[in-house]
């Protein structure tokens, strides 16, 4: 699996390479190579990637807890499916996984044109509509049911990464969007050991465990989606400084002040009064019955 991977992984990177264009950012880029420290700070110093940062990695402690949990739990609560859950957890969550993001990440582009919240408020609605499937999954009593449920929790919960690969592209330097995207996993898979940790504390040996998974999982969503709703109201407040323009329209602003700059002259001013202003002007004057003709 792992050289099919890697296999897969040198096939996209040089086919996205020699086809994809490099996404839009709002931070101009910096020639040296950036170094991991920097990188962390910018995350750490920027209240948008901090926030982008907390609720992924809230919503990754869920995302192990299914990872780790699920199975033992539907063993104990549906011995005889054990084979089934196994074909359906390699399959139909990894296919739901990637409609997801699919799914997440055109809708927000979407959104993200007409308002730069949506970027955030897309995940914000998945994750928190995934806790009504979710409790589905854990609390329902036929197995094909609560199968079906699963799909949807995992359909819904899983749209934040598209979104959130956008934001952070747009948010950092072209020179550091790849170890920021690596710094932002990192912690992600730090804090997401926090709740198999908690429920082995309190596992019972029972499928009764499913009372503090699902405990995890709401205080896992719930958090996450609240934490995006804030990241979107960020995401549209306008930009404080000029540096923080998009680096396309800090340059169209540019060409465009080079081109007009010269119609603020005096003499341009005086020269153009009489046309721009008939009411101050003669309206026999031989210019503007020129202008009009």
């Amino acid at each position: 699996t792992m050289n099919i991977s890697g296999s897969l992984g040198i096939f996209m990177a040089v086919l996205l390479y020699r086809t994809i264009e490099y996404p839009k950012t709002n931070v101009a880029p910096v020639r040296c190579s950036p170094p991991l420290r920097r990188a962390i700070l910018t995350i750490l110093t920027s209240s948008k990637l901090f926030l982008l940062l907390f609720a992924s990695s809230v919503r990754g402690i869920s995302t192990l807890v299914v990872a780790s949990y699920f199975p033992l739990y539907f063993n104990r609560a549906f011995p005889s499916n054990d084979g089934m859950y196994s074909i359906f957890n390699g399959f139909g969550v990894t296919f739901a996984a990637i409609i997801s993001s699919s799914i997440g990440g055109t809708l927000a582009d979407r959104w993200g044109k007409s308002n730069p919240g949506g970027l955030a408020y897309v995940p914000a609605i998945g994750i928190g509509l995934g806790l009504i499937p979710a409790s589905i999954t854990l609390y329902c009593p036929n197995f094909y049911t609560s199968m079906a449920a699963f799909f949807f929790q995992t359909l819904l919960s899983e749209s934040w990464l598209g979104p959130g690969m956008a934001i952070m592209q747009r948010e950092v330097p072209r020179d550091m969007v790849g170890l920021s995207v690596a710094v932002l996993l990192f912690f992600n898979s730090i804090t997401s050991n926090i709740g198999p940790m908690i429920v082995s504390a309190f596992d019972s040996g029972t499928e009764s465990v499913r009372d503090v998974i699902f405990i995890i999982i709401a205080f896992s969503y719930l958090i996450s989606a609240v934490v995006f709703i804030f990241l979107g109201k960020l995401l549209q407040m306008p930009y404080k400084h000029r540096d923080e323009e998009p680096e396309e329209e800090r340059r169209d602003f540019d060409s465009t002040k080079k081109l007009f700059g010269s119609l603020g002259s005096s003499e341009n001013r005086k020269k153009n009064s009489k046309l721009i202003s008939p009411r101050r002007s003669n309206s026999n004057s031989p210019e503007l019955r020129k202008h009009f003709e």
